[in-house]
């Protein structure tokens, strides 16, 4: 290792007829465009020494045995020292907590059972958001993953503010996972989409590179407002039905514009063990994650692990 010290009906959702997948091709996968197709995996994986670094270690493990993806673990150290401590040791107590927090780190890994090969380790007090920022600029196909935390009135603040500052700022996929979510890797994608914002499908099919072979459905679901033609809604689902059809059983649903918390809520309640997928910028996206701050009910009551697309 590597070290640095720096689909049942319900009312309000229509449920169409399930896609089943055409008879297995061997070796066959979806289209992968441009950049993505010859990059090679990068699983970043957002560390701290809370409760739930097991459970994200764990996950983790599985994202990197079904993937090969390479590993960087980023750990921000916390330091503590009198505001006139000149500069020298200032970086003797920093060099003294980077390698503390290292050997935590080791023991974490070990305690996972998590492979050895290709991971590499930043500690630092430099700010998180930096140095995931240096991170992305390597020439990697790069997924973050970051756990969710927070009780009581702290659950209302989305995901924490470490999460949002990442979805917001960086290009990069996003995997936001919860403490109860469960351990094993999703074994379909529930993808809320809007014809007004075009899916990344690109960003899509390399995310799903991360859990193959373990997915096996895919269910895009749409809002539809009362000022929105339900067929334009529907034609935009059939292209991507028709996109990604053949490797899996696809389903499609519009969830009609009211109480759309209760009715995700339902649509995960009819598909557990599923990894929820969202896009940053779509209006669902921005309506139901910041805006109504439903998150909590989706996310930390649901228990489900939430990816955003950039």
């Amino acid at each position: 290792m590597k070290s640095s010290m720096t689909s049942t009906s319900h009312t309000g959702m229509i449920t169409r007829s399930e896609i089943p997948p055409r008879p297995a091709v061997r070796g066959r996968l979806w289209p992968l465009k441009r950049k993505y197709k010859h990059m090679k995996k990068r699983l970043i994986i957002a560390l701290d020494f809370s409760d739930y670094a097991d459970h994200l270690l764990t996950y983790a493990r599985g994202l990197v045995l079904a993937s090969e993806a390479d590993v960087v673990i980023v750990h921000q150290s916390t330091l503590t020292a009198p505001s006139l401590t000149d500069v020298d040791t200032r970086k003797k107590i920093a060099q003294q907590v980077n390698a503390e927090n290292l050997s935590i780190i080791k023991d974490l890994l070990q305690k996972a059972d998590f492979p050895s090969e290709n991971v590499r380790i930043e500690i630092g007090d430099q700010h998180l958001m930096i140095t995931l920022e240096k991170l992305l600029e390597e020439p990697y196909d790069h997924l973050l993953l970051m756990g969710v935390k927070g009780t009581g009135t702290l659950k209302k603040i989305f995901l924490g503010s470490n999460v949002v500052n990442a979805i917001q700022e960086l290009h990069c996929k996003v995997l936001a996972l919860p403490k109860e979510a469960n351990r094993l890797n999703p074994q379909q994608f529930l993808v809320g989409v809007n014809p007004k914002f075009t899916l990344n499908t690109e960003q899509l099919t390399s995310l799903m590179g991360y859990f193959q072979p373990q997915v096996k459905r895919l269910v895009f679901f749409s809002v539809v407002s009362s000022s929105e033609n339900p067929d334009k809604v529907e034609t935009y689902l059939d292209h991507l039905v028709r996109k990604f059809e053949g490797a899996f059983q696809i389903q499609t649903k519009l969830i009609l514009e009211g109480d759309v918390a209760e009715q995700t809520k339902m649509l995960l309640t009819d598909h557990p063990g599923s990894l929820l997928v969202l896009q940053r910028g779509s209006r669902y996206f921005s309506d139901l994650v910041f805006r109504k701050m439903l998150i909590n009910d989706l996310i930390y009551e649901g228990k489900v692990p939430l990816a955003v697309l950039p």
